[in-house]
């Protein structure tokens, strides 16, 4: 009995001494969760600290993603043929933007959301440029600049240029304007005495034309037929007065209506080239004039210098007159014959 007493003793000790040490462990466990929720603490009061420290700092990697919740990414940041390229997804997941550094310089392309490029920017050594284009991918638009200066291009839906706006190396600026074939209608120009306008048949050949000289100093109209050659214009003489042609289509001109300088007018016929008649106002009225093929005067009809009447000249192939038919001082008809040299003279008179 002694022995199992004893034993019954030990074993209480045992448990005695077996939970002293789990109150040990207990205690020195919550010291250390102390001690750790302490350190938390005071980490998060000091990230700003550590945030600021480490701003300067650079991360590095070969790509980037930024993904969206289902994992799907929508920016991507990555190196292509030598320079940077960033690309952007939209949430349908169309890559609808890139933009990329080539050796030319930088570009940007914007897509639709069928994966079609709609839109282009490039920076090239001349300038920039900037493309548009239609959903079927042709081109609709391209603006740029270039050695030469800088241009708008718009093309209509069969891909032909319909328009068309820029400079030339002088900085003068032109307009051109087609069809949807691409045939030039009409064209605006800076020429050498300055602005013209011009407009085109179907077929492409010159139908009308208005424009400054190419002396600067006036302005000209030409309408063309089926050739290249204008058949109708309106231009100023050097003299200041207004003047009209009348031609072909083959270049020549057969009629001609001037205005004079002191409120007079004449209008001239022509026949290869050569005036054979002419119908204008003179110092004492009107006045009609024939030309020979030689186009020298072969007969005068107008008012006389003494202001009585009228008379008719019959000139030879020197352009001498040879027969007069008109009007004495006294107011009586007279009808004169002339020798070739003008010396010898014969009248037919009332009297």
């Amino acid at each position: 009995m002694h022995s199992i007493e004893e034993r019954l003793n030990r074993i209480e000790q045992s448990l005695d001494a077996s939970e002293r040490r789990a109150r040990r462990w207990r205690l020195a466990a919550l010291t250390l969760a102390g001690i750790g929720v302490t350190a938390i603490g005071g980490a998060f009061a000091a990230a700003p600290a550590i945030l600021e420290s480490i701003s300067a700092d650079v991360v590095r990697t070969k790509r980037l993603e930024i993904v969206r919740g289902d994992g799907k990414v929508v920016l991507l940041a990555s190196e292509s043929d030598g320079g940077g390229q960033l690309d952007l997804w939209s949430g349908a997941g169309a890559n609808t933007a890139r933009l990329s550094s080539p050796a030319t310089g930088g570009d940007m392309v914007l897509f639709n959301d069928k994966g079609q490029m709609v839109v282009g920017a490039y920076a090239a050594k001349e300038g920039g440029r900037v493309e548009a284009f239609h959903a079927d991918g042709s081109l609709g638009l391209r603006a740029g600049v270039g050695d030469g200066g800088a241009a708008v291009s718009i093309n209509g839906p069969m891909g032909k240029e319909a328009v068309y706006l820029g400079n030339d190396r002088s900085g003068a600026g032109s307009l051109r304007i087609a069809d949807k074939s691409g045939q030039s209608a009409a064209t605006i120009v800076v020429g050498a005495g300055g602005g013209v306008v011009e407009t085109s048949s179907r077929d492409g050949t010159p139908a009308a034309l208005i424009g400054a000289a190419a002396s600067g100093r006036s302005g000209v109209i030409q309408v063309s037929g089926q050739g290249a050659k204008p058949v109708y214009e309106v231009d100023v003489r050097d003299d200041g007065a207004a003047r009209v042609l009348l031609g072909t289509t083959a270049g020549t001109t057969n009629l001609v209506l001037e205005a004079g300088v002191q409120d007079s007018g004449l209008l001239s016929c022509f026949t290869g080239g050569r005036r054979v008649l002419a119908v204008g106002a003179g110092q004492y009225g009107g006045q009609i004039n024939l030309f020979g093929a030689d186009g020298v005067a072969a007969l005068v009809m107008g008012p006389v210098a003494d202001g009585q009447g009228g008379a008719v000249s019959v000139r030879g192939a020197d352009g001498k007159q040879v027969v007069r038919c008109g009007v004495d001082g006294q107011g009586a008809g007279e009808v004169a014959v002339y020798s070739s040299n003008g010396q010898k003279k014969r009248v037919l008179s009332p009297e």
